[in-house]
C-alpha cells in the first residue's frame, strides 16, 4: 500500500488513516512483550518488566478499557473502540522500545488515555485521526 501525500505551502502531509495503520504495523512487529495477543484487551506484561522485585511480585497487567473501579471485574468493563485500542497499544510499544517505559509509567500513560477517551465523541473513538485541539479544550 503506497501512502498518500500531498503538499500544501511546501509542507510534505501524509494521509493520517495510512500513517496510523503504518504506525499500529510497525508497533505490532516489534511488540516487546512476549506472549501478549495485540487483539485482547487486557496485556500481561509482568514477563517484560525487569525492574520486578521480589516484594513487589504482584502481575503486572495492561487493560484497555474505560475507567472503571479497582474491583469491576473485567467482563463489566467497557473497552476501547478497535482503532482507538490499536492507536494506544502502539504507542505503549513505541514507549517501551525507544524509552525503556516500565510498567508503572505505561500504566500512568494508560490512564491518561482513558480519560481522553472519555470525553471523545464515538465517531472519534472509532476514527482517532480524526482527534483535532479541540477535544482537549
Amino acid at each position: 500500500m503506497k501512502p498518500k501525500v500531498t503538499q500544501a505551502q511546501g509542507v510534505v502531509q501524509r494521509d493520517p488513516s495510512l500513517a496510523l495503520v503504518d504506525f499500529i504495523a510497525q508497533a505490532r512487529d516489534h511488540q516487546p512483550y512476549g506472549g501478549v495477543l495485540w487483539e485482547e484487551p487486557t496485556w500481561d506484561i509482568t514477563p517484560a518488566d525487569v525492574k520486578t522485585r521480589a516484594h513487589l511480585a504482584k502481575k503486572k497487567t495492561l487493560y484497555f478499557t474505560e475507567h472503571a473501579g479497582a474491583r469491576v471485574p473485567l467482563e463489566k468493563r467497557a473497552v476501547f473502540e478497535a482503532a482507538f485500542a490499536g492507536l494506544v497499544k502502539a504507542c505503549l510499544v513505541n514507549r517501551r522500545l525507544k524509552r525503556g517505559m516500565e510498567s508503572g509509567t505505561q500504566r500512568v500513560f494508560l490512564r491518561a488515555c482513558r480519560y481522553v477517551y472519555g470525553t471523545l465523541p464515538l465517531p472519534v473513538r472509532r476514527d482517532p485521526t480524526r482527534i483535532t485541539r479541540g477535544h482537549f479544550v
